[in-house]
């Protein structure tokens, strides 16, 4: 969606896509959920927020640990999350220490004060989903018509030409996010 950042929970992708041909229901069975893809302005401290929230589970599972396209963080699991939330599992605020460090964006600090252009879905971003009250006040740049399942079989056939390829192979991902 042509923006700096892209996020996505850990609980949206429900499954893998085995080696071979690839067809519209192995696309669906890794995005079920139907949420509509869409691109927001947010701030420097909003994303680092984010990304606090996202690892305050860490080593446990959560559903909205992110994915993330264009960012790279390290995740410090000595440090006690200090991501409070509500009876409702909302994110109400961050305290002390911060688990999240070394995050970058094109190479650089992410600067709590700029603006950044983040893709991703309205489940996480515009909704809430999963606690992530961090995005509140952000700015909609684009409202897409299509799914993340649409944008997703999109990017397969238009930009790696229907073949998921070697960069992709590793289930660990590409060094975007390590814990220590």
């Amino acid at each position: 969606m042509k923006t700096q950042i892209a996020l996505l929970g850990s609980g949206s992708i429900r499954t893998n896509i085995n080696k071979g041909e690839i067809t519209y229901g192995d696309v669906y069975n890794v995005l079920p959920f139907g949420s509509f893809a869409c691109v927001i302005k947010a701030s420097g401290q909003q994303i680092l927020d984010a990304l606090e929230w996202s690892v305050h589970s860490t080593p446990d599972s959560f559903g909205g640990f992110l994915q993330v396209s264009g960012i790279s963080f390290e995740v410090d699991t000595t440090v006690k999350s200090g991501c409070k939330s509500d009876a409702n599992g909302m994110m109400t605020s961050i305290e002390g220490e911060r688990r999240v460090k070394n995050d970058l964006v094109d190479g650089k600090p992410i600067d709590p004060k700029e603006k950044y252009t983040v893709a991703g879905t309205d489940y996480y971003l515009l909704d809430n989903g999963a606690g992530f009250t961090a995005f509140d006040g952000a700015e909609l740049v684009e409202m897409s018509k299509k799914t993340d399942l649409q944008v997703t079989i999109d990017y397969i056939q238009n930009q790696l030409g229907g073949v998921i390829g070697s960069t992709y192979a590793n289930p660990y991902g590409q060094g975007r996010i390590v814990a220590k």
